[in-house]
């Protein structure tokens, strides 16, 4: 089955996100969210290592991922610069 440009997406941030060590948050459909760093991945799983453990989630269960925190302004009080 051909990836769908969502699944593209959500791969692509998954493969930058366990490549830099970077922590993620994912929200489940059940309202849950977990926050912790991927381990590795494939088409219907993520492998994420919270503080406390090892979780395999199934992407179907998903709704939505972010980075854990959000870049701030690079000076203080100036909004970030565009390239």
């Amino acid at each position: 089955m051909p990836h769908t440009r969502q699944q593209a997406q959500q791969d692509r941030i998954l493969d930058f996100a366990a490549q830099k060590g970077r922590a993620l948050t994912i929200y489940l459909k059940n309202g849950v969210h977990i926050r912790g760093r991927v381990m590795a991945h494939d088409t219907f799983t993520i492998l994420l290592e919270t503080e406390k453990n090892r979780t395999l989630i199934y992407k179907h269960s998903t709704t939505s991922l972010f980075p854990a925190r959000l870049p701030g302004p690079t000076r203080r009080g100036a909004p970030p610069q565009s390239r």
